[in-house]
């Protein structure tokens, strides 16, 4: 049956700044390219938020899930995050519409708790947690998507552009896009950055964050400003539209991971759109997207959280990627290229909706 009609339910707070409710916006706007009507609905951070669709402050009243169901008349439900955040999946009956949960795990789960929706990974390695948890059914992977007729590599003389326009001055530009949480690990990009200086090396370091003060305290500022770095740091904390992020990752040389774990990580894949080359620690998401290994950063520690391997990059390590990268121009190229290549074959968002309308109508 030829799929019409979708309800995409977000984990998170829908009308937040967050990777879900991005994703989704991505995800309904190119399904609707396709004649397939979507609804969205995720728990509000504000009641002032009324965009024309359905909503509800969070989805524990199965009674009232089960009302939105009815409500957008839909044929199927996509769901993006993590079973606690839907716990309505353990009595939901089964004569409602086929549920499709896609997420990311770095643990094992009760295969209850997710009822009789589909689960549909990410990455493999959330396919192996699945499997290794017991789930019956898993569903094909299909990873996030970016749209790749928006982010693309500018010109060199719009690069120039975009670097004036972001007051960055000439030379080698190392970035890192993500939250300012622990597990992004932006203190450990500064202390790599400042140890690449310090190898004698020249270059900025820029970081597009949400807060230079975490919740927890952690000021980034200060800390580049103990490490003597400051004045070749960059922080841009204020929201950028999807042409602005453009203009910023084709500002940088480098994009630089250090998180201690991902699930999948967005902000990568939308580098490598724009031919923005990679270096990561070989960990999930980011480790299973890139589709090179000359910029893996394998020293650390391993910490182990349960199941979920928590990898704390070593700065010196990190810092060593960063002298290969600079001193190594056409490799970086060669990888951007290669980066965005992988990005149209496999995470372009018109083909992550395919895969999706195919998966959804085989199950009607």
């Amino acid at each position: 049956m030829q799929l019409h009609r979708l309800l995409l339910m977000s984990g998170l707070s829908i009308d937040g700044k967050n990777s879900f409710s991005r994703q989704l916006s991505l995800l309904a706007r190119f399904m609707e390219q396709r004649g397939i009507k979507t609804s969205l609905s995720g728990p509000l951070r504000t009641q002032h938020y009324r965009p024309s669709s359905f909503f509800r402050k969070d989805f524990k009243n199965v009674g009232r899930v089960s009302t939105l169901l009815k409500k957008t008349d839909t044929q199927a439900a996509l769901l993006l995050g993590y079973p606690d955040q839907f716990p309505f999946l353990q009595e939901l009956p089964t004569f409602f519409v086929p549920l499709f949960l896609w997420a990311q795990f770095s643990n094992l789960i009760d295969p209850s708790c997710i009822g009789n929706a589909l689960p549909v990974p990410l990455t493999e390695k959330t396919a192996l947690f699945m499997e290794k948890s017991g789930l019956s059914r898993v569903g094909p992977v299909i990873p996030h998507g970016v749209d790749c007729a928006r982010y693309i590599p500018l010109s060199a003389e719009d690069r120039i552009n975009a670097r004036r326009k972001f007051g960055i001055r000439e030379g080698f530009v190392i970035g890192t896009v993500g939250a300012h949480t622990a597990r992004k690990q932006l203190g450990r990009v500064i202390d790599a950055f400042a140890r690449f200086l310090e190898r004698g090396c020249d270059g900025t370091l820029l970081i597009k964050t949400d807060r230079t003060l975490s919740l927890d305290s952690i000021d980034l500022e200060a800390l580049a400003e103990r490490m003597r770095v400051n004045h070749r740091v960059k922080f841009i904390t204020q929201e950028l539209s999807d042409d602005e992020m453009n203009d910023l990752y084709n500002v940088m040389d480098l994009y630089l991971n250090l998180s201690e774990w991902e699930g999948f990580c967005i902000p990568v894949i939308e580098a490598m759109a724009c031919s923005v080359p990679v270096a990561s620690p070989q960990i999930q998401g980011p480790g299973e997207i890139l589709p090179y290994r000359e910029m893996f950063i394998k020293g650390g520690t391993v910490e182990q959280e349960g199941e979920r391997s928590l990898f704390l990059a070593d700065p010196k390590e990190a810092a060593e990627i960063l002298v290969k990268a600079l001193e190594h121009r056409t490799l970086l190229q060669q990888l951007g290229e290669r980066g965005r290549r992988e990005a149209e074959q496999k995470y372009d968002i018109r083909i992550v909706v395919q895969r999706w309308e195919e998966l959804i109508s085989g199950v009607l």
